[in-house]
């Protein structure tokens, strides 16, 4: 678990000079990165499992923020207002790795 939290705020880190950078296609991929090993951490600690992106919505019933998010920012265009929004969600739903 210490080990995907860890990578989760690398990943972070990296979207977050990306997008200082103004490479927001860069950022936006980071970002998706960083919300799948955060929803992979939440799983994780709640089953002991490590399950495949496709899977984790199946896993995130009682984390409706979070499973609102992987469902819907894969599926969006890449602009710097969608990019800004998804860093101020990973910057609200990153509590949930910090429950445990």
């Amino acid at each position: 678990m210490d080990e995907l939290v860890r990578k989760f705020e690398s990943v972070l880190v990296q979207g977050d000079t990306k997008l200082a950078q103004g490479d927001y296609e860069g950022a936006y991929q980071d970002y998706l990165d960083a919300l799948l090993i955060l929803a992979t951490a939440v799983v994780y600690r709640d089953t002991g499992m490590l399950v495949s992106p496709d899977k984790l919505p199946g896993f995130l019933g009682a984390y409706p923020q979070l499973k609102e998010a992987v469902e819907r920012y894969p599926l969006l265009e890449v602009s710097d207002e969608t990019v800004k929004a998804f860093r101020e969600d990973l910057e609200k739903i990153r509590g949930l790795i910090e429950e445990s």
